[in-house]
């Protein structure tokens, strides 16, 4: 640990008499009565003291709460999520659209960046020249609590750093935390993307059974032996091959912008963008004194 700045010089003459924060002399005529206001004094700040300190080393806590929250929920959605397109689509046979991965993404970015959230919560800590760690330690508090005269401001200061030290350790990376939950939200939003009708052209294999079914090809009879059955058959093959051909020929509907890489790509982008401005934007909340 290194070692703190050497606090001023201070003044260490007797504190007035009417100061409460300093017990009575003894011959103070008053003693008994100042004796009360200085217990009392000292219970009340004792009071204060020990519900701040709580309350700041709680803030630890509840970072950690909120960050086991979003983890947990991120990963059981993605879990039951991914079990539910695996079995929907396998079971139908068709494949699953490129925009049914936008979710589990999201789901996945949230459940990695709640746990580093989490991971990095010990502020950085920078030597500066005259060896006080300029990030953690507030030079005038530490030493107005080293120095001499009355305990308040010293007991004070101390809850003042200590509260500081807390706040840095909870805010500490605290924009992963944001954007794990904003990403959450955004995959949330989109599961129901893969169950979208999208309007999409059938495949290969489901035109040629479409073709096949319109167009089925003639049965030949078995009593039939003459020269004019047999043109007959063979005019009839003849016909529905030309029809098969010719839809065949016809060219498939466009693809739907919903299954488009363009559709995928941007999406993601925006995700994307939705989560680093939710993330980065600034806090508007300060630390009073």
């Amino acid at each position: 640990m290194s070692k703190l700045k050497k606090a001023p010089p201070d003044n260490t003459a007797d504190p007035d008499p009417a100061q409460p924060s300093e017990p009575p002399k003894e011959d103070d005529p008053a003693k008994e009565e100042r004796l009360k206001e200085f217990d009392a004094n000292i219970t009340s700040l004792n009071y204060m003291q020990e519900h701040l300190y709580t309350l700041a080393a709680g803030s630890l806590d509840r970072r950690k709460f909120a960050a086991e929250i979003v983890l947990k929920a991120s990963a059981a959605i993605a879990t039951l999520y991914s079990g539910v397109l695996a079995l929907i689509f396998s079971v139908s046979g068709t494949q699953l659209p490129l925009r049914g991965i936008l979710a589990p993404v999201f789901l996945g970015l949230a459940v990695v960046l709640s746990a580093a959230s989490q991971a990095y919560t010990t502020p950085r800590v920078k030597e500066n020249t005259e060896g006080d760690t300029a990030d953690t330690k507030p030079d005038e508090d530490w030493v107005i609590a080293r120095g001499g005269g009355a305990f308040e401001p010293r007991a004070i200061a101390r809850v003042n750093i200590f509260i500081q030290i807390a706040a840095k350790m909870a805010q500490r990376n605290s924009w992963m935390l944001r954007a794990s939950v904003i990403a959450l939200g955004v995959g949330l939003a989109g599961i129901a993307l893969p169950f979208i009708s999208s309007g999409s052209p059938p495949s290969n294999a489901d035109r040629e059974a479409s073709i096949s079914s319109s167009y089925p090809w003639p049965t030949a009879s078995p009593t039939a032996t003459s020269a004019n059955d047999v043109a007959l058959y063979q005019a009839q093959v003849d016909e529905v091959a030309a029809a098969r051909a010719n839809a065949r020929a016809k060219p498939l509907a466009p693809q739907s912008f919903l299954n488009s890489t363009g559709f995928f790509a941007g999406s993601l982008v925006v995700g994307l963008l939705i989560v680093v401005i939710g993330a980065t934007a600034p806090n508007r909340s300060k630390t009073h004194r």
